[in-house]
């Protein structure tokens, strides 16, 4: 059975409202008193009722993160930085992992305004007018984007700028010598990781002047098994046009890529070369380790999680987007060529 304050207030002998005062470190209990009544406490196993204590202050300290797919390398990972982060700082996290799934973001949404969450981290941007609705109807809620843009309605948003590390991907295949260059990436209707990389993309092949037979882009989703599959569909398709390097939309799809190339017979990077897009774990857990474009993903996830809590706090910040810088990191899945 479960003691609350009632049940302390009658072992020791004093009134409820004491009890509750040396719970909370309050003034006016002496110091004697205050040790008995927490002695007593631990000895009952008492539990406080969180869900009471957060409606009398109106605060919650739990923040909603709605994560585009956990079972990435990349998501998993932030998701880590961010629930560390928010413990530092005294808060809990109730994490929706979406799935890709609009009506399970909605429920998610609705979980967490049921819960009374102090703000939401949101992830991703594949959403449909429902969903901005929705949005709008808790403005009263603190968000911030986290690797992702809104341009209705506006968030304080923590991103790179994925348009200009696409181009740097393409272009450091095209500086150690590659001219036929594919792209696997990711849908448009996810702006930041589909939009902004493909235009990225698309620029670098047109300013570097490669020939639109010795390039070729497939979009879906961003983990391994998509990797595979647009592997397979690239070996179909093209068949003796093949690309002799691939810049893969993320870690996920570059490992998932690499499987395929490897199981139809193909050496890494003797006959293509990769460079993949996060610098997530897999990134070096795989052979040969995988060159990529390194996001600072620890950094993205703690600033995600500060700014939300500083609006949280403070309240009346303004919105604004936090860029953060990206690299290439070379590694043994890259080669020259010619």
């Amino acid at each position: 059975m479960r003691n609350g304050i009632k049940e302390i207030a009658k072992a020791v002998g004093v009134s409820q409202t004491t009890v509750s005062r040396a719970l909370n470190n309050e003034p006016y209990v002496r110091k004697d008193l205050r040790r008995k009544i927490l002695e007593t406490a631990e000895i009952m196993n008492y539990e406080p009722n969180y869900l009471a204590k957060s409606l009398l202050k109106n605060k919650t300290n739990i923040i909603g993160v709605a994560v585009s797919d956990i079972a990435t390398s990349f998501f998993s990972t932030i998701l880590k930085c961010i629930e560390r982060r928010a413990a530092e700082r005294g808060y809990n996290i109730l994490f929706c992992n979406v799935d890709d799934d609009l009506e399970k973001e909605k429920r998610g949404f609705s979980i967490f305004r049921q819960m009374r969450v102090d703000g939401i981290i949101l992830t991703h941007e594949r959403v449909d007018l429902q969903i901005i609705e929705q949005l709008k109807a808790m403005s009263n809620i603190p968000m911030v984007a986290c690797s992702c843009h809104f341009e209705e309605p506006r968030f304080i948003s923590v991103n790179i700028n994925d348009t200009a590390a696409a181009y740097d991907a393409v272009a450091y295949l095209h500086s150690i010598g590659h001219r036929k260059i594919a792209y696997l990436g990711s849908r448009l209707d996810e702006y930041t990781v589909g939009t902004l990389r493909h235009n990225g993309v698309q620029k670098a092949f047109s300013e570097l002047g490669l020939p639109e037979l010795d390039t070729y882009i497939d979009l879906a989703s961003l983990g391994i098994e998509d990797g595979y599959r647009m592997g397979q569909r690239m070996l179909a398709v093209r068949r003796t046009r093949l690309p002799t390097a691939i810049f893969a939309g993320s870690d996920d799809v570059a490992v998932g890529l690499m499987n395929c190339l490897m199981d139809n017979g193909y050496r890494i990077p003797e006959d293509f070369s990769i460079i993949g897009f996060d610098n997530s774990i897999i990134s070096r857990n795989v052979r040969p380790m995988l060159t990529t474009v390194q996001q600072p993903i620890d950094k993205i996830g703690t600033d995600a999680i500060d700014a939300l809590i500083d609006l949280i706090e403070q309240k009346g910040l303004p919105v604004r987007e936090i860029v953060l810088p990206h690299e290439i990191v070379p590694r043994g899945s890259c080669k020259p060529w010619g």
